[in-house]
């Protein structure tokens, strides 16, 4: 299912068709998450999600107190789970985030990180909302969310509602394709403005001055 890459220190799944290619790109990306971590006011709680093998969660806990990071696919979460064991402010969770709990199935892929969440999938996982993970844990604020999910991305921000309209953290996305043009539109209907980008990435803020715009009954910003 998984083995131990010594070249590279780090559990890696044995279904990657081509790892080399996979860790290069993952390496490649890593300072992505940077803009996040600059335009984040406040450096106390990030959720992150996919955890992929735990790079992108490790390097932003170099800068958060608490990263929770989520990973669906079975042998990646194995992965997040040993390669993150030694950091104390990671707590990695093997669900899907989504709109609302339940089950969903995932389209599966041979290059790692690939997985999708598909009607015509063959695995099926857990789906959890960010506002019960939140709520369940007590933490008392969220600074911070990134998402790398594959094009579900907006779903999961609508399990967030709650919390992005008590905490307005910075929301960094991956939009792949025609989803950039849904994410930004969602962006906007909740009040937030783009403020970079890296590669794909798009990293929103919230637009204090527009008070107006709405996230369902809650006033945003």
């Amino acid at each position: 299912m998984i083995h131990w890459r010594k070249e590279w220190r780090l559990f890696w799944p044995d279904y990657d068709a081509a790892p080399e290619r996979t860790h290069a790109y993952v390496l490649k990306h890593l300072a992505d998450v940077d803009m996040t971590v600059a335009a984040a006011a406040h450096h106390g709680l990030c959720i992150q999600a996919g955890g992929h093998v735990g790079l992108w969660p490790l390097n932003l806990a170099a800068s958060f107190d608490r990263v929770l990071t989520y990973e669906p696919d079975p042998a990646l979460f194995e992965c997040l789970k040993r390669n993150t064991a030694k950091a104390a402010n990671i707590n990695a969770e093997p669900f899907a985030l989504g709109a609302a709990p339940g089950k969903a199935v995932m389209r599966t892929d041979k290059k790692a990180g690939s997985w999708a969440i598909d009607p015509a999938g063959t695995v099926e996982v857990a789906v959890v909302t960010i506002d019960a993970m939140l709520a369940a844990r007590g933490w008392p604020r969220c600074d911070a969310i990134v998402l790398d999910i594959e094009g579900y991305e907006v779903e999961a921000l609508k399990g967030a509602a709650e919390t992005i309209e008590r905490f307005r953290p910075v929301l960094h996305v991956e939009e792949l394709g025609l989803f950039r043009k849904r994410s930004a539109e969602f962006m906007q209907s909740i009040g937030y403005v783009e403020r970079g980008r890296a590669g794909r990435d798009g990293l929103y803020v919230c637009e204090r001055s527009d008070p107006a715009r709405t996230f369902g009954s809650a006033s945003q910003c």
